[in-house]
Protein backbone atom coordinates (compact mmCIF):
# COMPACT_ATOMS: atom_id res chain seq x y z
CA UNK A 1 0.00 0.00 0.00
CA UNK A 2 1.41 3.44 -0.93
CA UNK A 3 2.53 5.74 1.88
CA UNK A 4 -0.17 8.27 0.99
CA UNK A 5 -2.90 5.63 1.41
CA UNK A 6 -1.51 4.55 4.76
CA UNK A 7 -1.48 8.11 6.08
CA UNK A 8 -5.00 8.61 4.78
CA UNK A 9 -6.12 5.44 6.54
CA UNK A 10 -4.44 6.58 9.75
CA UNK A 11 -6.24 9.90 9.71
CA UNK A 12 -9.58 8.25 9.04
CA UNK A 13 -9.13 5.81 11.93
CA UNK A 14 -8.01 8.46 14.37
CA UNK A 15 -10.24 11.35 13.29
CA UNK A 16 -11.99 11.76 16.68
CA UNK A 17 -8.65 12.14 18.42
CA UNK A 18 -7.49 14.56 15.74
CA UNK A 19 -10.71 16.61 16.06
CA UNK A 20 -10.22 16.80 19.83
CA UNK A 21 -6.70 18.17 19.57
CA UNK A 22 -7.63 20.43 16.66
CA UNK A 23 -10.16 22.15 18.91
CA UNK A 24 -7.47 22.77 21.53
CA UNK A 25 -5.08 24.05 18.87
CA UNK A 26 -7.79 26.41 17.57
CA UNK A 27 -8.32 27.88 21.05
CA UNK A 28 -4.56 28.23 21.41
CA UNK A 29 -4.24 30.12 18.12
CA UNK A 30 -7.14 32.38 19.11
CA UNK A 31 -5.36 33.21 22.36
CA UNK A 32 -2.30 34.22 20.35
CA UNK A 33 -4.33 36.55 18.13
CA UNK A 34 -5.98 37.95 21.27
CA UNK A 35 -2.86 38.48 23.36
CA UNK A 36 -0.46 38.96 20.44
CA UNK A 37 2.20 37.29 22.58
CA UNK A 38 4.32 34.49 21.14
CA UNK A 39 5.35 33.25 24.58
CA UNK A 40 1.76 32.29 25.45
CA UNK A 41 1.53 30.45 22.12
CA UNK A 42 4.88 28.69 22.51
CA UNK A 43 4.29 27.46 26.06
CA UNK A 44 0.74 26.38 25.25
CA UNK A 45 1.72 24.34 22.18
CA UNK A 46 4.59 22.82 24.14
CA UNK A 47 2.31 21.73 26.97
CA UNK A 48 -0.34 20.49 24.58
CA UNK A 49 2.39 18.31 23.08
CA UNK A 50 3.20 16.96 26.55
CA UNK A 51 -0.47 16.14 27.12
CA UNK A 52 -0.62 14.33 23.78
CA UNK A 53 2.59 12.36 24.41
CA UNK A 54 1.65 11.35 27.93
CA UNK A 55 -1.93 10.42 27.02
CA UNK A 56 -0.87 8.51 23.92
CA UNK A 57 1.63 6.46 25.91
CA UNK A 58 -0.85 5.70 28.69
CA UNK A 59 -3.84 4.91 26.47
CA UNK A 60 -1.79 2.17 24.78
CA UNK A 61 -1.47 0.37 28.13
CA UNK A 62 -4.92 1.24 29.52
CA UNK A 63 -7.60 2.75 27.34
CA UNK A 64 -9.74 3.67 30.37
CA UNK A 65 -7.03 5.38 32.44
CA UNK A 66 -5.52 7.00 29.40
CA UNK A 67 -8.85 8.60 28.50
CA UNK A 68 -9.50 9.70 32.09
CA UNK A 69 -6.11 11.37 32.30
CA UNK A 70 -6.53 12.97 28.90
CA UNK A 71 -9.98 14.32 29.77
CA UNK A 72 -8.70 15.99 32.95
CA UNK A 73 -5.60 17.47 31.33
CA UNK A 74 -7.32 18.64 28.16
CA UNK A 75 -10.24 20.13 30.09
CA UNK A 76 -7.92 22.11 32.36
CA UNK A 77 -5.85 23.19 29.36
CA UNK A 78 -8.90 24.29 27.37
CA UNK A 79 -10.32 26.23 30.33
CA UNK A 80 -7.06 28.11 30.80
CA UNK A 81 -6.78 29.01 27.12
CA UNK A 82 -10.43 30.01 26.79
CA UNK A 83 -10.18 32.28 29.85
CA UNK A 84 -6.98 33.75 28.40
CA UNK A 85 -8.94 34.67 25.28
CA UNK A 86 -11.58 36.58 27.21
CA UNK A 87 -9.78 37.89 30.27
CA UNK A 88 -6.18 38.60 29.23
CA UNK A 89 -4.92 36.14 31.86
CA UNK A 90 -5.23 32.56 32.93
CA UNK A 91 -7.69 31.62 35.68
CA UNK A 92 -7.05 33.61 38.87
CA UNK A 93 -8.20 33.37 42.46
CA UNK A 94 -10.26 36.52 41.97
CA UNK A 95 -12.19 34.83 39.17
CA UNK A 96 -12.83 31.77 41.35
CA UNK A 97 -14.07 33.90 44.25
CA UNK A 98 -16.39 35.83 41.96
CA UNK A 99 -18.00 32.79 40.34
CA UNK A 100 -20.90 33.23 42.75
CA UNK A 101 -21.62 36.53 40.99
CA UNK A 102 -22.14 34.88 37.61
CA UNK A 103 -25.49 36.67 37.27
CA UNK A 104 -23.56 39.86 36.68
CA UNK A 105 -22.26 38.36 33.42
CA UNK A 106 -25.68 37.66 31.93
CA UNK A 107 -25.12 40.22 29.17
CA UNK A 108 -22.70 37.70 27.58
CA UNK A 109 -24.20 34.58 29.05
CA UNK A 110 -24.89 33.06 25.61
CA UNK A 111 -21.22 33.42 24.64
CA UNK A 112 -19.97 32.00 27.93
CA UNK A 113 -22.44 29.11 28.00
CA UNK A 114 -21.58 28.23 24.40
CA UNK A 115 -17.91 28.22 25.31
CA UNK A 116 -18.50 26.01 28.36
CA UNK A 117 -20.61 23.53 26.37
CA UNK A 118 -17.99 23.30 23.62
CA UNK A 119 -15.26 22.78 26.22
CA UNK A 120 -17.11 19.89 27.81
CA UNK A 121 -18.02 18.27 24.47
CA UNK A 122 -14.55 18.40 22.93
CA UNK A 123 -12.74 17.59 26.18
CA UNK A 124 -14.95 14.51 26.57
CA UNK A 125 -14.16 13.07 23.14
CA UNK A 126 -12.43 9.69 23.48
CA UNK A 127 -8.89 9.24 22.26
CA UNK A 128 -7.25 6.19 20.75
CA UNK A 129 -3.64 5.21 20.49
CA UNK A 130 -1.98 6.73 17.45
CA UNK A 131 0.55 4.30 16.06
CA UNK A 132 2.87 5.44 13.30
CA UNK A 133 4.55 2.06 13.09
CA UNK A 134 4.29 0.96 9.46
CA UNK A 135 6.70 -1.49 7.91
CA UNK A 136 7.74 0.77 5.03
CA UNK A 137 7.54 4.01 6.97
CA UNK A 138 10.94 3.94 8.64
CA UNK A 139 10.90 7.50 9.89
CA UNK A 140 7.57 6.95 11.59
CA UNK A 141 9.01 3.86 13.26
CA UNK A 142 11.57 6.03 14.98
CA UNK A 143 8.87 8.41 16.12
CA UNK A 144 6.73 5.69 17.68
CA UNK A 145 9.71 4.20 19.46
CA UNK A 146 10.27 7.52 21.11
CA UNK A 147 6.62 7.73 22.04
CA UNK A 148 6.61 4.28 23.52
CA UNK A 149 9.76 4.84 25.55
CA UNK A 150 8.61 8.32 26.68
CA UNK A 151 11.88 9.74 25.32
CA UNK A 152 10.07 12.44 23.37
CA UNK A 153 7.97 13.30 26.42
CA UNK A 154 11.11 13.57 28.54
CA UNK A 155 12.76 15.80 25.97
CA UNK A 156 9.76 18.15 25.69
CA UNK A 157 9.40 18.27 29.47
CA UNK A 158 13.12 19.12 29.81
CA UNK A 159 12.74 21.96 27.29
CA UNK A 160 9.70 23.18 29.24
CA UNK A 161 11.63 23.27 32.52
CA UNK A 162 14.54 25.17 30.99
CA UNK A 163 12.21 27.75 29.47
CA UNK A 164 10.31 28.15 32.74
CA UNK A 165 13.58 28.82 34.54
CA UNK A 166 14.68 31.33 31.91
CA UNK A 167 11.41 33.10 31.08
CA UNK A 168 9.32 32.64 34.23
CA UNK A 169 6.01 30.89 34.81
CA UNK A 170 3.49 33.56 33.83
CA UNK A 171 3.08 32.25 30.25
CA UNK A 172 2.51 28.61 31.19
CA UNK A 173 -1.03 27.15 31.46
CA UNK A 174 0.29 24.29 33.61
CA UNK A 175 2.09 26.58 36.04
CA UNK A 176 -0.99 28.79 36.19
CA UNK A 177 -3.01 25.79 37.41
CA UNK A 178 -0.26 24.94 39.90
CA UNK A 179 -0.12 28.53 41.20
CA UNK A 180 -3.92 28.71 41.37
CA UNK A 181 -4.11 25.54 43.47
CA UNK A 182 -1.45 26.95 45.82
CA UNK A 183 -3.29 30.26 46.08
CA UNK A 184 -6.59 28.52 46.85
CA UNK A 185 -4.84 26.56 49.61
CA UNK A 186 -3.23 29.71 51.04
CA UNK A 187 -6.50 31.62 50.81
CA UNK A 188 -8.44 28.89 52.61
CA UNK A 189 -5.76 28.81 55.28
CA UNK A 190 -6.11 32.57 55.64
CA UNK A 191 -9.86 32.20 56.11
CA UNK A 192 -9.33 29.52 58.72
CA UNK A 193 -6.71 31.52 60.59
CA UNK A 194 -8.87 34.61 60.69
CA UNK A 195 -11.81 32.66 62.08
CA UNK A 196 -9.73 31.60 65.08
CA UNK A 197 -7.79 34.80 65.75
CA UNK A 198 -8.67 36.99 68.70
CA UNK A 199 -7.27 40.41 67.85
CA UNK A 200 -8.03 43.41 70.04
CA UNK A 201 -9.91 45.99 67.99
CA UNK A 202 -8.30 48.85 69.91
CA UNK A 203 -5.22 48.46 67.77
CA UNK A 204 -7.10 49.88 64.77
CA UNK A 205 -9.33 52.31 66.64
CA UNK A 206 -9.10 56.03 66.00
CA UNK A 207 -10.84 58.51 68.24
CA UNK A 208 -11.53 61.07 65.51
CA UNK A 209 -11.28 61.99 61.85
CA UNK A 210 -8.60 64.61 61.39
CA UNK A 211 -9.75 67.86 59.81
CA UNK A 212 -7.51 68.80 56.87
CA UNK A 213 -10.07 70.79 54.85
CA UNK A 214 -12.86 73.08 56.07
CA UNK A 215 -16.32 72.60 54.66
CA UNK A 216 -17.06 75.18 51.94
CA UNK A 217 -18.92 78.17 53.31
CA UNK A 218 -21.49 78.05 50.51
CA UNK A 219 -22.78 74.68 51.72
CA UNK A 220 -25.41 74.37 54.46
CA UNK A 221 -24.58 72.94 57.87
CA UNK A 222 -25.65 69.43 56.88
CA UNK A 223 -25.65 69.12 53.09
CA UNK A 224 -27.25 66.16 51.35
CA UNK A 225 -24.84 63.63 49.87
CA UNK A 226 -25.23 61.70 46.61
CA UNK A 227 -22.59 58.99 46.28
CA UNK A 228 -22.38 57.26 42.88
CA UNK A 229 -20.31 54.13 42.30
CA UNK A 230 -20.00 53.51 38.56
CA UNK A 231 -19.23 49.94 37.57
CA UNK A 232 -15.68 49.43 36.30
CA UNK A 233 -14.67 53.00 35.49
CA UNK A 234 -11.05 53.95 34.86
CA UNK A 235 -9.98 57.57 34.68
CA UNK A 236 -8.40 57.18 31.25
CA UNK A 237 -11.85 56.62 29.73
CA UNK A 238 -12.80 60.15 30.76
CA UNK A 239 -9.55 61.51 29.33
CA UNK A 240 -9.74 59.54 26.07
CA UNK A 241 -9.25 61.71 22.96
CA UNK A 242 -12.38 60.24 21.38
CA UNK A 243 -14.49 62.08 23.98
CA UNK A 244 -16.40 58.94 24.95
CA UNK A 245 -17.97 60.51 28.05
CA UNK A 246 -18.33 64.25 27.32
CA UNK A 247 -20.66 65.00 30.23
CA UNK A 248 -18.38 63.39 32.80
CA UNK A 249 -15.43 65.14 31.24
CA UNK A 250 -17.12 68.51 31.51
CA UNK A 251 -18.45 68.08 35.05
CA UNK A 252 -15.13 66.73 36.30
CA UNK A 253 -13.36 69.80 34.86
CA UNK A 254 -15.52 72.16 36.94
CA UNK A 255 -15.47 70.04 40.12
CA UNK A 256 -13.17 69.33 43.01
CA UNK A 257 -11.17 66.57 41.35
CA UNK A 258 -8.71 64.08 42.85
CA UNK A 259 -5.95 63.20 40.42
CA UNK A 260 -3.67 60.13 40.37
CA UNK A 261 -6.21 58.23 42.44
CA UNK A 262 -6.36 54.41 42.27
CA UNK A 263 -8.70 51.59 43.22
CA UNK A 264 -7.63 49.84 46.42
CA UNK A 265 -9.00 46.39 45.52
CA UNK A 266 -10.97 44.33 43.02
CA UNK A 267 -13.89 43.57 42.28
CA UNK A 268 -17.32 45.12 43.04
CA UNK A 269 -18.18 43.56 46.39
CA UNK A 270 -14.80 44.24 47.93
CA UNK A 271 -14.61 47.61 46.19
CA UNK A 272 -17.84 49.14 47.51
CA UNK A 273 -17.68 47.84 51.08
CA UNK A 274 -13.98 48.69 51.30
CA UNK A 275 -14.65 52.31 50.40
CA UNK A 276 -17.60 52.67 52.78
CA UNK A 277 -15.72 51.15 55.73
CA UNK A 278 -12.22 52.26 54.70
CA UNK A 279 -10.91 48.72 55.01
CA UNK A 280 -10.13 45.55 53.09
CA UNK A 281 -12.50 42.67 52.49
CA UNK A 282 -11.52 39.01 52.72
CA UNK A 283 -14.67 37.44 51.23
CA UNK A 284 -17.38 38.91 49.01
CA UNK A 285 -20.27 38.18 51.32
CA UNK A 286 -18.54 38.87 54.64
CA UNK A 287 -20.16 41.49 56.82
CA UNK A 288 -17.87 44.18 58.21
CA UNK A 289 -18.85 44.74 61.86
CA UNK A 290 -16.88 47.95 62.22
CA UNK A 291 -18.16 51.46 61.48
CA UNK A 292 -19.09 52.83 58.07
CA UNK A 293 -19.93 56.06 56.28
CA UNK A 294 -23.74 55.60 56.52
CA UNK A 295 -23.52 54.75 60.23
CA UNK A 296 -21.52 57.88 61.01
CA UNK A 297 -23.81 60.10 58.97
CA UNK A 298 -26.86 58.57 60.68
CA UNK A 299 -25.27 59.69 63.94
CA UNK A 300 -25.37 63.24 62.57
CA UNK A 301 -29.06 63.02 61.71
CA UNK A 302 -28.90 61.73 58.12
CA UNK A 303 -31.30 59.37 56.40
CA UNK A 304 -29.35 56.76 54.46
CA UNK A 305 -30.34 54.52 51.56
CA UNK A 306 -28.71 52.44 48.82
CA UNK A 307 -30.37 52.11 45.41
CA UNK A 308 -30.12 48.50 44.26
CA UNK A 309 -29.75 48.13 40.48
CA UNK A 310 -29.68 44.30 40.72
CA UNK A 311 -32.74 43.57 42.85
CA UNK A 312 -33.18 40.08 41.34
CA UNK A 313 -29.62 39.12 42.28
CA UNK A 314 -30.18 37.55 45.72
CA UNK A 315 -26.50 37.51 46.65
CA UNK A 316 -25.98 41.17 45.78
CA UNK A 317 -29.20 42.22 47.52
CA UNK A 318 -28.12 40.36 50.68
CA UNK A 319 -24.72 42.00 50.41
CA UNK A 320 -26.29 45.48 50.24
CA UNK A 321 -28.41 44.64 53.28
CA UNK A 322 -25.19 44.12 55.25
CA UNK A 323 -23.79 47.59 54.48
CA UNK A 324 -25.68 49.26 57.35
CA UNK A 325 -27.86 51.58 55.29
CA UNK A 326 -31.29 52.28 56.75
CA UNK A 327 -32.96 51.23 53.50
CA UNK A 328 -32.12 49.34 50.32
CA UNK A 329 -34.33 50.56 47.47
CA UNK A 330 -34.91 48.55 44.30
CA UNK A 331 -34.54 50.33 40.97
CA UNK A 332 -36.81 49.39 38.02
CA UNK A 333 -35.25 46.59 35.99
CA UNK A 334 -34.84 45.86 32.31
CA UNK A 335 -36.89 42.69 31.88
CA UNK A 336 -34.60 41.04 29.34
CA UNK A 337 -31.51 41.30 31.56
CA UNK A 338 -33.01 41.43 35.03
CA UNK A 339 -31.00 44.52 36.02
CA UNK A 340 -31.60 48.23 35.95
CA UNK A 341 -30.37 50.26 33.00
CA UNK A 342 -28.46 53.42 33.86
CA UNK A 343 -31.43 55.38 32.54
CA UNK A 344 -33.74 53.76 35.07
CA UNK A 345 -31.14 54.00 37.81
CA UNK A 346 -30.62 57.75 37.46
CA UNK A 347 -34.37 58.28 37.14
CA UNK A 348 -34.85 56.37 40.40
CA UNK A 349 -32.10 58.36 42.09
CA UNK A 350 -33.76 61.68 41.31
CA UNK A 351 -37.19 60.39 42.35
CA UNK A 352 -35.74 59.25 45.69
CA UNK A 353 -34.14 62.65 46.23
CA UNK A 354 -37.57 64.22 45.87
CA UNK A 355 -39.16 61.73 48.23
CA UNK A 356 -36.86 62.52 51.14
CA UNK A 357 -38.26 64.47 54.09
CA UNK A 358 -36.75 67.38 55.97
CA UNK A 359 -33.77 65.42 57.27
CA UNK A 360 -30.53 65.52 55.29
CA UNK A 361 -29.85 62.35 53.34
CA UNK A 362 -27.13 60.09 52.00
CA UNK A 363 -28.27 58.37 48.80
CA UNK A 364 -25.81 55.87 47.38
CA UNK A 365 -26.10 54.08 44.07
CA UNK A 366 -24.12 51.54 42.08
CA UNK A 367 -24.82 51.83 38.35
CA UNK A 368 -24.69 48.57 36.40
CA UNK A 369 -24.89 49.61 32.75
CA UNK A 370 -21.11 49.63 32.18
CA UNK A 371 -20.66 46.08 33.47
CA UNK A 372 -18.89 43.43 31.44
CA UNK A 373 -21.20 42.03 28.79
CA UNK A 374 -23.72 44.86 28.81
CA UNK A 375 -24.43 47.22 25.93
CA UNK A 376 -25.72 50.76 25.71
CA UNK A 377 -29.47 50.76 26.17
CA UNK A 378 -30.28 54.08 24.54
CA UNK A 379 -27.29 56.15 23.40
CA UNK A 380 -24.67 54.57 21.14
CA UNK A 381 -21.16 55.85 20.58
CA UNK A 382 -20.28 56.73 17.00
CA UNK A 383 -21.47 54.01 14.63
CA UNK A 384 -22.61 51.89 17.58
CA UNK A 385 -20.40 48.91 16.69
CA UNK A 386 -18.23 49.02 19.80
CA UNK A 387 -20.18 47.46 22.69
CA UNK A 388 -17.82 48.65 25.41
CA UNK A 389 -17.76 52.25 24.22
CA UNK A 390 -21.55 52.10 23.91
CA UNK A 391 -21.82 51.16 27.57
CA UNK A 392 -19.76 54.09 28.79
CA UNK A 393 -21.31 56.55 26.36
CA UNK A 394 -24.82 55.60 27.42
CA UNK A 395 -23.88 55.86 31.10
CA UNK A 396 -22.48 59.32 30.40
CA UNK A 397 -25.63 60.34 28.53
CA UNK A 398 -27.83 59.33 31.46
CA UNK A 399 -25.49 61.03 33.93
CA UNK A 400 -25.66 64.22 31.85
CA UNK A 401 -29.47 64.18 31.91
CA UNK A 402 -29.37 63.69 35.68
CA UNK A 403 -26.96 66.61 36.14
CA UNK A 404 -29.16 68.89 34.00
CA UNK A 405 -32.15 68.01 36.14
CA UNK A 406 -30.10 68.36 39.31
CA UNK A 407 -28.88 71.86 38.40
CA UNK A 408 -32.45 73.03 37.77
CA UNK A 409 -33.68 71.66 41.10
CA UNK A 410 -33.58 72.88 44.68
CA UNK A 411 -30.94 70.25 45.47
CA UNK A 412 -28.21 72.08 43.55
CA UNK A 413 -27.77 74.49 46.47
CA UNK A 414 -27.68 72.00 49.35
CA UNK A 415 -26.47 68.70 47.90
CA UNK A 416 -23.04 67.44 46.90
CA UNK A 417 -22.55 64.76 44.25
CA UNK A 418 -19.59 62.44 44.71
CA UNK A 419 -18.75 60.45 41.60
CA UNK A 420 -16.37 57.50 41.66
CA UNK A 421 -16.11 53.82 40.75
CA UNK A 422 -16.23 50.45 42.49
CA UNK A 423 -12.98 49.46 40.77
CA UNK A 424 -10.95 49.97 37.59
CA UNK A 425 -12.25 48.84 34.21
CA UNK A 426 -11.82 45.10 33.76
CA UNK A 427 -9.35 44.06 31.07
CA UNK A 428 -11.02 41.56 28.75
CA UNK A 429 -11.17 40.96 25.02
CA UNK A 430 -13.58 43.87 24.47
CA UNK A 431 -11.39 46.22 26.50
CA UNK A 432 -8.25 45.31 24.55
CA UNK A 433 -10.11 45.91 21.31
CA UNK A 434 -11.51 49.28 22.40
CA UNK A 435 -8.34 50.54 24.12
CA UNK A 436 -5.43 48.85 22.30
CA UNK A 437 -2.92 51.45 23.51
CA UNK A 438 -3.77 51.02 27.20
CA UNK A 439 -1.62 48.47 28.96
CA UNK A 440 -1.26 47.88 32.72
CA UNK A 441 1.42 46.62 35.02
CA UNK A 442 -1.33 45.06 37.15
CA UNK A 443 -4.43 44.19 35.11
CA UNK A 444 -7.05 44.98 37.78
CA UNK A 445 -5.34 48.10 39.13
CA UNK A 446 -5.68 51.51 37.50
CA UNK A 447 -6.43 55.18 38.12
CA UNK A 448 -10.13 55.73 38.79
CA UNK A 449 -12.20 58.93 38.92
CA UNK A 450 -13.19 60.77 42.06
CA UNK A 451 -14.72 64.22 42.05
CA UNK A 452 -17.11 66.29 44.17
CA UNK A 453 -19.64 68.50 42.41
CA UNK A 454 -22.36 70.95 43.38
CA UNK A 455 -23.56 74.16 41.79
CA UNK A 456 -21.23 76.46 43.72
CA UNK A 457 -18.14 74.28 43.84
CA UNK A 458 -14.82 75.98 43.13
CA UNK A 459 -12.92 73.92 40.52
CA UNK A 460 -9.75 72.41 41.93
CA UNK A 461 -7.38 69.53 41.20
CA UNK A 462 -5.90 67.73 44.21
CA UNK A 463 -2.97 65.52 43.25
CA UNK A 464 -3.09 62.57 45.69
CA UNK A 465 0.10 61.03 44.27
CA UNK A 466 -1.02 57.43 44.13
CA UNK A 467 -3.34 57.22 47.10
CA UNK A 468 -6.38 55.06 46.61
CA UNK A 469 -10.07 54.47 47.22
CA UNK A 470 -9.65 53.12 50.74
CA UNK A 471 -9.40 56.81 51.62
CA UNK A 472 -12.87 57.72 50.29
CA UNK A 473 -14.92 57.76 53.50
CA UNK A 474 -12.38 59.71 55.60
CA UNK A 475 -12.16 62.22 52.75
CA UNK A 476 -15.94 62.72 52.55
CA UNK A 477 -16.24 63.16 56.31
CA UNK A 478 -13.30 65.56 56.39
CA UNK A 479 -14.90 67.61 53.61
CA UNK A 480 -18.18 67.79 55.54
CA UNK A 481 -16.43 68.53 58.87
CA UNK A 482 -17.78 65.42 60.57
CA UNK A 483 -15.68 63.50 63.05
CA UNK A 484 -16.31 60.28 64.96
CA UNK A 485 -14.56 57.28 66.41
CA UNK A 486 -13.66 54.82 63.68
CA UNK A 487 -11.53 51.91 62.49
CA UNK A 488 -10.57 53.39 59.13
CA UNK A 489 -7.37 52.21 57.55
CA UNK A 490 -7.37 55.15 55.16
CA UNK A 491 -7.04 58.86 55.76
CA UNK A 492 -8.34 62.05 54.21
CA UNK A 493 -7.00 62.78 50.74
CA UNK A 494 -6.74 66.40 51.85
CA UNK A 495 -3.94 65.44 54.21
CA UNK A 496 -0.60 66.88 53.16
CA UNK A 497 1.22 63.92 54.70
CA UNK A 498 0.60 61.77 51.68
CA UNK A 499 2.81 58.83 52.55
CA UNK A 500 2.51 58.47 56.30
CA UNK A 501 -0.09 55.71 56.04
CA UNK A 502 0.89 52.41 54.40
CA UNK A 503 -2.74 51.54 53.63
CA UNK A 504 -3.39 54.74 51.69
CA UNK A 505 -1.40 53.43 48.74
CA UNK A 506 -1.86 49.69 49.31
CA UNK A 507 -3.73 47.56 46.76
CA UNK A 508 -4.97 44.26 48.20
CA UNK A 509 -7.02 41.69 46.30
CA UNK A 510 -7.14 38.16 47.72
CA UNK A 511 -3.42 37.31 47.96
CA UNK A 512 -2.19 40.08 45.65
CA UNK A 513 -0.39 43.05 47.23
CA UNK A 514 0.85 46.10 45.31
CA UNK A 515 1.72 49.69 46.16
CA UNK A 516 0.78 52.81 44.19
CA UNK A 517 2.96 55.10 46.26
CA UNK A 518 4.17 58.18 44.38
CA UNK A 519 1.88 57.29 41.50
CA UNK A 520 3.90 54.18 40.61
CA UNK A 521 2.52 50.64 40.61
CA UNK A 522 5.20 48.39 42.06
CA UNK A 523 5.90 45.26 44.05
CA UNK A 524 6.32 45.45 47.81
CA UNK A 525 9.70 44.29 49.18
CA UNK A 526 9.40 40.85 50.74
CA UNK A 527 10.31 41.91 54.28
CA UNK A 528 7.77 44.76 54.21
CA UNK A 529 5.12 42.60 52.53
CA UNK A 530 5.13 40.04 55.34
CA UNK A 531 4.52 42.74 57.94
CA UNK A 532 1.76 44.35 55.86
CA UNK A 533 0.08 40.99 55.23
CA UNK A 534 0.06 40.38 58.97
CA UNK A 535 -1.58 43.74 59.71
CA UNK A 536 -4.19 43.31 56.97
CA UNK A 537 -4.92 39.82 58.31
CA UNK A 538 -5.46 41.28 61.77
CA UNK A 539 -7.87 43.84 60.31
CA UNK A 540 -9.78 41.01 58.60
CA UNK A 541 -10.13 39.30 61.96
CA UNK A 542 -11.65 42.20 63.83
CA UNK A 543 -13.85 43.28 60.90
CA UNK A 544 -15.35 39.78 60.46
CA UNK A 545 -16.03 39.07 64.11
CA UNK A 546 -19.00 40.65 65.80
Amino acid sequence: MPLYEKVKELLALRKITIIKYTFSIAITLCSFFTTNNLLFLFFSILELGIIFSLSNALVKKSNLWGNILNFILILLYNIELLVLNFADSFVTLIMINNLSSWEALKGRIVIYLTGIILLIIFSSLPIVYIDFNYSNFSRAKKVVIRFQNLKLLSLVAFIEIILLLCLGTSFSPAMSIYDLSNNISKYNQLLQNNSSKNIKSEEFHRSEIANHRDKPKNLPERPNVILIFTEGMSQHIIEDDRNIVPNLRNIQSISLRFDNYYNHTFATYAGIIGQLYSGYQLKNNDKNYLISLPQILEGFGYQTAFINTEPKNIEFTTYLGNLDFEKVISAPINKSLGVSSDKNAYRKLFDEMNSQGDKPFLLTMYTFGTHLGMDGFEKKFGDGKDRLLNRFHDMDFQFGKFIDEFNKSKFSENTIIIFTSDHATFVDDEYRSSFPKNSRVQGNLDKVPLFIYYKGVIPEVVDVEGRNSINLTPTILDYLDYSAGNYFLGQSLFSKNKNDNIYSTLFVSELTYRTTKDNKISEIPKNEKEKIEQKVSEYYSIARNK
